[in-house]
């Protein structure tokens, strides 16, 4: 008597929630038959991490390996998820290539000090990325000269001429933002740099992530005619950080105002593109209980450290 099989769509099915929840499962799983290997193959790409030690769930790939691939294309334009960590701008420019439906990209140059054209030839790269939706990133490469080759200063029309090129068509897109440099200190008045009135440009833009101290730059940003949901200021993990220090410069008033103190930044961002849950779902909860009268209404300080969530 044959043995009983389950429908092919439910299998797969079966095989697909297994790889999801534990993306080092799929070699295992690919051992199994032809079929299998065919399924699950393409979702080992769907999330890849280079350049980098491996983190929880995802194993890092060398990027001569991702690009030795005798079929790299077909298989990493499955990649919705790219973390490039300590790459040179060329190396970051050749795995963006080669990934052109990144729709999430964590990108960590290995030298902030870059020439100018190593800036912008970067910008042009990450402009290619036409399904991008959250972006973490410095945004420095944007005002280092504008495209038509002038230099990007107050008395420049810099904002003009970003508005008009690929890379800002591609910003537009962006729902999640995180900003590690590159718009601008502050000016000697205190006033936020004129840059920060760029994000206002972003119709879809409803996340924010800093990691500036600037109590005014929050204030005028929550004041802008954008449509924020989440603004995250976002500290490197340190024990001794207490909430009291910047406690005066928080806007009391506005609950969608978060400080992130946490450890693991790239663990966070594979939970997040593993199963959803990363430092954005931890802001989101904590502005949820805030507006259900839930925690204190000046509450603004969570610590995620270790994978555990205290709020204060």
């Amino acid at each position: 008597m044959p043995l009983a099989r389950l429908p092919e769509d439910v299998e797969r099915y079966i095989f697909e929630i297994g790889a999801f929840s534990n993306p080092r499962s799929i070699f295992t799983y690919m051992l199994v038959a032809r079929r299998v290997k065919i399924w699950l193959e393409p979702l080992l790409y769907r999330t890849l991490v280079t350049g980098s030690e491996a983190i929880p769930a995802i194993p890092a790939v060398p990027l001569q390996r991702i690009l030795d691939l005798p079929d790299a294309p077909r298989l990493t334009a499955h990649t919705h998820n790219l973390l490039c960590h300590t790459l040179t701008q060329e190396q970051i420019l050749k795995i963006i290539a080669l990934c052109p439906n990144v729709r999430n990209l964590f990108v960590t140059p290995y030298a902030w000090h870059m020439d100018e054209e190593s800036w912008m030839d970067l910008a042009v790269g990450v402009a290619s990325l036409r399904r991008l939706r959250r972006l973490h990133f410095s945004l420095h490469c944007m005002f280092v000269k504008d495209f038509d080759g002038g230099e990007a200063s107050a008395s420049h029309d810099w904002q003009c001429a970003l508005i008009h090129t690929p890379l800002f068509s591609t910003l537009k897109q962006l729902t999640h933002l995180e900003i590690f440099s590159g718009l601008g200190e502050a000016s000697d008045d205190g006033a936020p740099h004129p840059r920060w009135k760029l994000l206002a440009e972003l119709p879809l833009l409803t996340h924010l992530a800093l990691n500036w101290l600037e109590p005014e730059l929050w204030r005028a940003l929550l004041r802008a005619p954008m449509h924020l949901q989440v603004l995250a200021i976002l500290t490197s993990f340190d024990p001794s950080f207490r909430p009291t220090a910047i406690a005066d410069g928080v806007p009391d008033d506005d609950p969608r105002f978060v400080v992130i103190n946490q450890d693991r930044f790239a663990e966070d961002w594979q939970k997040g593109a593993v199963a959803g849950e990363d430092y954005w779902n931890a802001a989101e909860r904590f502005i949820e209980k805030k507006k259900n009268g839930l925690i204190e209404q000046d509450a603004f300080y969570i610590e995620l450290v270790d994978n555990s969530m205290n709020e204060n």
